[in-house]
């Protein structure tokens, strides 16, 4: 089951002159998921590929097969971040970053994981927290 927040970030520039000063705030959403199957990180990757916002896919330590394609995420007209990231304990409630506790596998049977910006303004991207193994593809392509 995915779990989804929404959180409201917040930046501020606080500029200063003298005894004068300005702040300038600006808003921007984010969807946090927190998934513990394979169903649910192809859900959510579809999902961040096409929502307009900054996202954050939190994995649950685990051994998650690819459904006879890749992970994929193919972000047509996004223009926000990514974050992929695994080690969680159940519900995201802490993390543990070490990369052999949430393993993407491709059961030796195609890609694992494809991440496709599709235009040129696409957001800061951030992996962290995986092993990647077992992924196989033609000889013209890449395994990961």
């Amino acid at each position: 089951m995915i779990q989804r927040t929404r959180h409201l970030l917040v930046t501020g520039l606080i500029m200063v002159f003298g005894l004068i000063g300005s702040q300038v705030a600006d808003s921007v959403s984010a969807e946090d998921f927190c998934i513990n199957s394979a169903g649910d990180l192809v859900g959510a990757l579809n999902e961040a590929a096409g929502n307009n916002e900054d996202d954050v896919i939190r994995v649950v330590r685990g051994t998650y097969l690819t459904p006879g394609i890749p992970f994929t995420y193919f972000g047509v007209q996004e223009e926000y971040g990514l974050e992929l990231l695994g080690g969680y304990a159940e519900q995201c409630a802490s993390r543990i970053l070490d990369p052999t506790n949430t393993i993407l596998d491709g059961q030796n049977s195609n890609q694992v994981i494809e991440i496709t910006p599709v235009n040129t303004t696409f957001g800061d991207f951030l992996f962290q927290g995986f092993t990647v193994q077992n992924g196989t593809a033609p000889s013209f392509d890449t395994g990961g």
